[in-house]
């Protein structure tokens, strides 16, 4: 490895495509305009060697496996400090913001209901759970008979 690419923040590899050819390829360390979309693409590795290598999805997909594991550990090895780093302070960051304190949260409900009933009976049935079916009681079979839904004692 030559010690000054990697002061420069990159590193030069060779990558193996999946039809036998190889490439040269420059893994960056990512600038921090980069971050957030590297903090969106922290569980799809497809993207995230993307961003390393500087090129599209569809060059990635046609790595080897060996050269998919090589871009992303080089590219985690350039990037895992000073991302880690602003990641500490994004988080700081939004602890500082102002929480919702839950009477205003209520408050804001009470509006919506005011204004919109049947929004916000929308909005809630997507995160309840919805009731279980009531289920008709059966009257038992008598001996020659069908078996006859009985309504609800009143």
């Amino acid at each position: 490895m030559n010690e000054f690419n990697t002061l420069l923040g990159q590193k030069n590899i060779t990558v193996t495509a999946v039809d036998g050819t190889t490439e040269s390829v420059t893994i960056r360390s990512l600038p921090v305009k980069f971050f957030p979309e590297l903090l969106g693409a922290f569980t799809d590795e497809l993207k995230k060697a993307s961003l390393y290598a500087g090129k599209p999805v569809g060059w990635v997909e046609n790595l080897t496996p060996e050269s998919h594991e090589l871009v992303i550990t080089e590219g985690d090895s350039l990037n895992a400090d000073f991302f880690g780093r602003w990641l500490a302070r994004r988080k700081a960051a939004e602890l500082l913001l102002p929480k919702r304190d839950v009477g205003e949260i209520l408050g804001l409900l009470e509006v919506m209901q005011k204004s919109n009933p049947q929004l916000l009976d929308k909005l809630m049935s997507q995160f309840l759970p919805a009731p279980p079916p009531v289920a008709a009681e059966v009257a038992p079979a008598s001996a020659g008979g069908s078996s006859k839904p009985v309504s609800p004692a009143t």
